[in-house]
């Protein structure tokens, strides 16, 4: 009796939602969204929580010199176009970077290609970037590269890095702050003074 019952009971729910196919499509879709959601905020919801850094929110207006091509994308320009339009009145001051991928080699290690931001002397004052030490020898390596790249290893500090077209190594003066992890879209991985570019 009680299999027969339980067959039953099965058979009547398996045929009720067989005709009610939609409405568990949209559930199961309704839910599928929402652990989307729930991924998402646990991704990215520290971010919410996080200061912004000082470039994003300057004192003043800010504006970004480049060339824009028709589908609105930009490409950088030369440095002489920035120092004509550094002459214009109401501009109290300017500055540049330039990201390149670079193949840099650390001590004996083998080389690997790398993200360099070459940035100007000005820099760091107009993005009002106080975590930037303002040195004209050496390089600077992001936390994120010096975790995930270099194993948090606190005695690299000191060791030097070369590359084919520098006619000596480059020293390593330390670890920016996280918070210079990012710079807009751009993820360096080595912060050099613009003399090196």
């Amino acid at each position: 009796m009680h299999s027969s019952n339980l067959r039953f009971q099965l058979g009547y729910e398996l045929r009720y939602w067989r005709n009610q196919s939609a409405k568990l499509i949209f559930l199961l879709g309704c839910f599928s969204l929402l652990c989307a959601l729930l991924t998402l905020m646990l991704y990215v919801g520290h971010l919410l929580f996080k200061a912004p850094p000082a470039w994003s929110a300057p004192e003043g207006f800010l504006y970004t010199v480049a060339n824009q091509f028709n589908n609105g994308r930009l490409s950088p320009i030369h440095r002489q176009a920035i120092e004509v339009a550094a002459q214009t009145p109401g501009v109290k001051g300017h500055s540049w970077f330039s990201v390149k991928a670079e193949k840099m080699q650390l001590a004996a290690q083998p080389p690997q290609t790398v993200q360099v931001f070459f940035y100007a002397e000005s820099f760091s004052q107009v993005f009002g970037l106080l975590e930037l030490p303002t040195t004209k020898q050496g390089l600077w390596l992001s936390h994120r590269y010096w975790q995930a790249e270099l194993g948090a290893d606190p005695s690299i500090i000191g060791k030097t890095m070369s590359h084919r077209k520098f006619p000596a190594a480059i020293p390593v003066l330390g670890i920016l702050p996280a918070s210079l992890d990012r710079i807009g879209p751009f993820l360096p991985d080595l912060w050099l003074p613009e003399q090196y570019i």
